[in-house]
């Protein structure tokens, strides 16, 4: 029910629909789902955005976390256990240099831990 409020807020061009199919028709095509709609429509972001900004994103380790804490509070993310995966060795700066010896996975779990 939450995308299909965005699509309907979201843009003028969806005045006038009449269905819920009406809805889900971009461009001629009908989507699948109202998730799709929104990121044909652009009202969501879709994922590859996500990692751009992660990508972008510079700062310190702490800095970094906060940001994606953020993302996670007030963003509609995708899939966000996959960014968090992806991303969390970058964001452990600080933890390697406080434990340089510990494994990959125990540094992993310090970044989890401390979002």
């Amino acid at each position: 029910m939450f995308r299909v409020t965005i699509i309907y807020c979201g843009f003028r061009s969806f005045a006038g629909k009449t269905s819920f199919e009406d809805l889900r028709t971009i461009d001629g095509k009908l989507c699948s789902t109202f998730k799709e709609t929104c990121e044909k429509s652009g009202l969501i972001a879709v994922e590859e955005e996500w990692i751009q900004v992660l990508q972008n994103a510079t700062g310190s380790s702490e800095a970094l976390r906060s940001l994606f804490v953020n993302m996670l509070q007030f963003c509609s993310l995708p899939n966000p256990q996959k960014l968090l995966e992806e991303f969390a060795l970058d964001w452990a700066y600080d933890f390697k240099l406080r434990f340089p010896n510990e494994p990959e996975q125990t540094i992993r779990s310090l970044v989890k831990q401390n979002i």
